[in-house]
């Protein structure tokens, strides 16, 4: 008994771990990292780069340098002299990934205060049931593709180690973002093409990520609204990575069957999410991700494998199968071998 209250303590002492967080997202509003850049600066100096007040930004500078983040440098002092201001400046990773001159994680970080914001609602959307998020604009649109891009560049190796694409000449990324995926899967395969497929917010940053590549004779950008428009042409394989939780259940049943229509007879469909199991509530990582639907989105939340067979087996998929990957998300692959409605 003892050891389980420790345990309900030390997670209530968990309720501080935001502090950080906050910090390092107030830090990249302030664009903080930029005005280091390559330079040595006192809190002073930076307060007026960053229009901030002295006394209050040297506070959070101290933080930034306390969790690793910026470095401060010792004050110099000659002998009989006073001793001068601290310096700040960019660790090498910092200046690297977080001021905008670089290979920037800024729109990962946008993204993630506009979560913030969010979240700080959810009691308001747990009582009213609705979304409490701020209409998305141009910036938070390219901060959510790109943020979507760095998470995938970790993930679309995994996914393309479970699956074989051997056989698979056409490939359609079904709201597709950035096209990290269909570009991880077309470095490994040379004799797959695949179509990029989403709203035009999100193909400027996939034409980037394709054009980085240098995939761009084998990747195909199209345009449109996924329970509107149809790509063209037809597929060996439909992929739909983190799309479904942002939509109701009868949204995803009729997605799937209009997913059914694009697919060769004996293609397949795989679905990448954050899929719970049986009991709704595990892993924890998806019931949470389910939190964030709630709050961001109108009847999104995080589904079970067996609410996802369901849709497939409806719109005429069968074999139905579950591939673990590490344990936040999952694959369920389907294939067409029901003739399409």
């Amino acid at each position: 008994m003892p050891e389980a209250r420790d345990g309900w303590v030390r997670r209530l002492d968990e309720l501080t771990s935001f502090w950080p967080s906050r910090a390092i997202l107030t830090a990249a509003e302030l664009d903080l990292f930029t005005a280091l850049g390559d330079e040595e600066l006192t809190a002073a100096e930076l307060a007026r780069k960053v229009q901030a007040q002295e006394r209050a930004l040297g506070l959070l500078l101290n933080a930034l340098a306390g969790l690793g983040i910026i470095e401060k440098l010792p004050m110099r002092q000659s002998r009989g002299e006073r001793a001068t201001q601290a310096r700040f400046r960019n660790c090498e990773e910092a200046r690297e990934l977080l001021a905008k001159s670089g290979r920037s994680l800024m729109g990962r970080l946008g993204h993630q205060a506009r979560l913030w914001k969010s979240w700080s609602r959810l009691t308001q959307a747990v009582k009213e049931g609705r979304p409490v998020a701020l209409p998305r604009d141009e910036e938070s649109g390219r901060n959510f593709i790109e943020a979507m891009h760095w998470g995938a560049q970790s993930r679309a190796p995994l996914v393309a180690d479970a699956l074989d694409l051997s056989g698979v000449r056409r490939l359609l990324d079904l709201g597709g973002g950035p096209g990290t995926y269909a570009v991880t899967f077309a470095q490994r395969n040379p004799q797959l093409r695949a179509v990029i497929f989403d709203l035009p917010y999100a193909l400027e940053v996939a034409r980037e990520v394709v054009r980085s590549s240098g995939l761009v004779d084998r990747i195909e950008l199209q345009a449109g609204d996924m329970f509107v428009d149809e790509p063209e042409g037809k597929f060996d394989l439909v992929f739909i990575s983190s799309v479904i939780h942002s939509y109701p259940e009868d949204k995803n049943a009729e997605l799937m069957m209009r997913v059914r229509r694009w697919i060769e007879p004996g293609g397949r469909v795989v679905i990448h999410d954050f899929l719970l199991d049986e009991d709704g509530a595990t892993p924890a990582s998806g019931a949470l991700f389910s939190l964030n639907m709630l709050v961001n989105t109108d009847g999104g939340r995080s589904y079970t494998c067996g609410e996802v067979r369901g849709w497939l087996e409806r719109a005429g998929f069968s074999e139905a199968k579950v591939v673990e990957l590490d344990g936040h998300s999952r694959l369920i692959v389907g294939v067409a071998t029901t003739p399409a409605t």
